[in-house]
């Protein structure tokens, strides 16, 4: 249909049409030209396929928040020490920067922290309600939904319901691929990576000229950025990346009316999102630890051993390989995954990124040269350029990963997902677009296709999310499982036994009982009412609020761990475990807790 209505610019757009070819309410466009589709403009059939392709991609997510609270979970290692910085979130002193980091194994004693504390505020208030278990595991569950489902709906916004749905197999794959464990796993250097996929797509839709998501955009940036080091510089350039499309679309249509005034509107209010989100960070730079400059020095060492270039190429190869790694399910369970991707390549994968490599490009060609030949051809065409920019950034970012044993874990590389949906996003919107190019030049094809490949789509969705949610292998179980009921049951026998006028000393001795077990306790004791106090030597980790020298008069727990024989400590035995030799956390297979409630135990 050709009728056109008056935009609140004065400007003017055609009806919309569904991809049913049902009209749809005519509305404004965006600067770029085109018009964003909105839910209710579906028809009956359509909204019944988008609420049902919400529902499907929420069910691992719930899956994952099941699972965890029947293993037992609690906050256990990091995660116990993230509780801790959330608490203290509501207090008189709150974290301004994120979780330590490793940067001190690689400098000169360079000791920066993640960049920013964006997640503890977030949990605090749910972790004070809810409690540590419900309220750490809802939250990061809410928000790897929250990017899943963001995602979906801005391509969908951008480019029409086949758009959505396409997004919604190809999240589908991302979930069976990543695994359930990390839906709702609050992690540092996790959690980030379902954000990082809604922050591209929002890049990718600001380059769209989509100016009403710029303060969306803002706090899905931040948030992203200021999570982990591991992440940090690639989300910085997907961020940079929106940013310029913002800025170039605003340019380029100057000069209709109203435009200037509009982007000066949204602009603001993005600052001001942004100011919010980097408040912490900015007060620790000008009157804390200074943590942003550090971080400004760590990227000048050059001289610091990273996985370098070649290895980098073949990370950033295997994103785009065929099949996608969507389809697979080693990153999720293979604990030294990351290896997998940075390893040589045999013939067979050889073949594999060749073919992946040919179709992505093709498909760029493709969005090149059919830019102007279809109203949505720029917003293919930015998808496009957006694919380019994160694989170029992600391998830049593989590039640099410091050369440790921690290079290993998948952890350092959550970008490989985002990589291979924008790569394959753009390869299926350019075959489906010249596949409906053709059937339309012979004559608009059978009625049955489009139903017929709706359906399809929706039992691909149903398949992966259920997939995802029943697996059981290493990539579904969580850090730590091992000890959850050893923990339990020391926390439920300290509550029995404590008083509760005194405060409560946290100690270890053995790697595991220092790093897994005594931050479950300190976290636990502390949402159960007492003061918790630790050596000064894990300030760093703990805070330096409950860093103390030994005094009269307190109560002191003490965590044991080792192969084999645990070492003797004072106290009475609360608890004990003897780990899977097949299984073992830390390389021990022994953790033991005792309670020593001498009160006139001496200093030191």
């Amino acid at each position: 249909m050709s009728a056109t209505v008056a935009t609140s610019e004065g400007a003017s757009a055609p009806e919309e049409t569904t991809d049913d070819g049902a009209s749809a309410t005519p509305r404004a466009t965006d600067p770029g030209g085109a018009v964003p589709h909105r839910l209710r403009d579906l028809d009956r059939r359509g909204r019944l396929v988008a609420a049902l392709c919400g529902l499907l991609l929420l069910v691992p997510v719930g899956a994952s928040v099941g699972r965890a609270v029947a293993s037992g979970w609690l906050p256990s290692n990091d995660d116990a020490l993230i509780v801790l910085q959330a608490r203290d979130s509501l207090t008189t002193d709150p974290p301004l920067v994120g979780q330590p980091s490793t940067s001190e194994r690689m400098t000169d004693g360079l000791d920066v922290r993640h960049p920013g504390a964006i997640e503890f505020h977030l949990l605090a208030v749910p972790v004070r309600v809810l409690g540590p278990t419900w309220g750490t595991l809802l939250t990061a569950g809410a928000i790897a939904a929250a990017s899943v489902l963001l995602t979906a709906w801005v391509a969908f916004r951008r480019a029409g319901p086949g758009a959505g749905l396409v997004a919604a197999v190809l999240l589908s794959g991302v979930m069976w691929s990543a695994g359930l464990a990390v839906l709702s796993d609050p992690l540092s250097s996790n959690v980030g990576g379902f954000p990082l996929l809604a922050g591209t797509a929002l890049a990718w839709a600001l380059w769209c000229g989509d100016r009403r998501l710029w303060p969306v955009a803002a706090l899905v940036w931040s948030f992203t950025i200021q999570q982990h080091l591991a992440i940090f510089g690639i989300a910085g350039l997907v961020a940079a990346w929106g940013v310029a499309g913002a800025v170039a679309t605003t340019i380029v249509h100057r000069r209709r009316v109203g435009e200037l005034a509009a982007a000066a509107r949204w602009g603001a209010a993005s600052v001001a999102v942004a100011l919010v989100c980097w408040a912490a960070p900015l007060a620790d730079q000008v009157a804390g630890s200074g943590n942003l400059g550090k971080l400004l020095q760590l990227g000048g060492h050059a001289d610091r051993p990273t996985l370098g270039v070649a290895r980098g190429l073949r990370v950033g190869a295997r994103t785009l390989s065929a099949p996608p790694i969507l389809t697979t399910r080693f990153l999720a369970d293979d604990e030294v995954a990351a290896l997998d991707l940075m390893d040589p390549m045999a013939t067979t994968e050889r073949v594999g990124v060749a073919v992946g490599l040919a179709l992505v490009a093709a498909a760029v060609v493709v969005a090149v040269v059919r830019r102007r030949d279809r109203p949505d051809g720029a917003a293919r065409l930015a998808l496009a350029a957006t694919a380019v920019v994160v694989v170029a950034g992600g391998i830049l970012t593989a590039v640099n990963v410091p050369s440790t044993l921690e290079a290993r874990r998948i952890n350092f590389f959550r970008w490989v997902w985002v990589a291979a949906v924008a790569s394959w996003g753009t390869v299926v919107w350019s075959a489906v677009g010249l596949a409906r190019a053709r059937v339309r030049a012979q004559g608009g094809g059978a009625p049955w296709l489009r139903p017929a490949a709706v359906a399809a789509a929706l039992v691909v969705v149903s398949g992966a999310v259920l997939a995802t949610a029943t697996h059981d292998g290493p990539g579904d179980r969580r850090r730590d499982h091992e000890i959850f009921a050893f923990e339990q049951e020391t926390l439920d026998q300290l509550e029995e036994r404590l008083p509760e006028d005194r405060p409560v000393r946290v100690g270890a001795t053995g790697l595991m009982a220092l790093i897994s077990a005594a931050p479950a306790i300190a976290a636990g004791l502390e949402d159960r009412g007492w003061e918790v106090w630790v050596s000064p030597t894990q300030a760093v980790g703990y805070g330096p609020e409950r860093a103390r020298e030994p005094t009269e008069g307190e109560v002191e727990v003490v965590l044991a761990s080792g192969l084999g024989e645990v070492p003797e400590t004072d106290g009475e035995l609360l608890a004990s475990a003897r780990l899977d030799p097949d299984d073992l956390l830390w390389d021990e297979d022994r953790i033991v807790s005792r309670l020593d409630l001498d009160p006139d135990r001496p200093p030191g």
